[in-house]
């Protein structure tokens, strides 16, 4: 999780991209950082498939803020 003043933030990301998430971190000085992943694409799906997404960022964002 990333924490600036004091507002917490989770990054999500579509699997076509996990590179770029990868080097981001890299670069900005947090390469522990971790992001919930889904299927791409995200912008094209409609309010049931957006759900099904979301549902699996929930449980990964689980995972990431207990240390899992």
């Amino acid at each position: 999780m990333i924490e600036r003043r004091g507002i917490p933030a989770m990054l999500i990301g579509t699997d076509r991209f996990r590179s770029v998430l990868e080097a981001t971190r890299r670069m900005t000085g947090v390469p522990d950082v971790r992001w919930a992943e889904v299927p791409h694409p995200l912008g094209s799906l409609v309010a049931p498939e957006l759900r099904d997404r979301a549902r699996l960022a929930i449980d990964q964002f689980e995972s990431i803020v207990l240390g899992r």
